[in-house]
């Protein structure tokens, strides 16, 4: 790995921790709200839910271009698993992009369908990859197998526990757009 591919790596390594961290403080927060009934975390859980498009947005993108330096600077080839999770992923930088600028109030329902398929997928890779299972995905058409693992950081970080998280993060604030406008 290249120096520059390394820093992506660490920041965007990061980046995902910091990721999981939010959905678990999001996910303790929904359920405070339920339970508690208390007026703080009510607003919390508001607030949140009046930033999560923006923030959709942002994270989107950042995956976009992430997927995109991986294959074409640091010259990670995608397996097909990667061209899944990318299929699902582009469009919501088009999809959440319309929702911020028009006001449309509809990309919450792609972003949930988007992102719950993107979820099942890449935990399916990563699972595949930790546990060494062999994943026949065409990796004689695409010349990158689904099993590869190009790096690891933090003990467990690799591309798809990256997408993982995305995909975790944009359906958490995309419940949580819904809930501040169901209210």
């Amino acid at each position: 790995m290249t120096f520059a591919t390394t820093i992506f790596t660490y920041i965007s390594s990061l980046l995902t921790i910091a990721a999981q961290v939010a959905v678990v403080l999001a996910i303790i927060a929904l359920i405070l709200d339920k339970v508690l009934k208390s007026k703080l975390i009510h607003d919390a859980v508001r607030l949140a839910g009046k930033f999560a498009m923006p923030l959709a947005f942002l994270i989107v993108v950042f995956a976009t271009l992430g997927s995109l330096f991986y294959s074409d600077i640091a010259g990670f080839a995608p397996c097909n698993l990667c061209w899944f999770a990318r299929i699902l992923m582009y469009p919501l930088v088009v999809v959440f992009g319309v929702e911020l600028f028009q006001k449309k109030e509809a990309a919450h329902v792609s972003g949930l369908i988007f992102s719950g398929i993107g979820v099942v997928l890449s935990l399916y890779q990563y699972l595949a990859q930790t546990l060494s299972i062999p994943l026949n995905c065409g990796a004689e058409e695409t010349g990158a197998s689904c099993s590869e693992i190009f790096f690891t950081f933090f003990g467990y970080v690799t591309i798809p526990m990256m997408t993982l998280t995305a995909f975790v993060l944009i359906f958490m604030l995309m419940i949580l757009h819904v809930k501040r406008h169901r209210e």
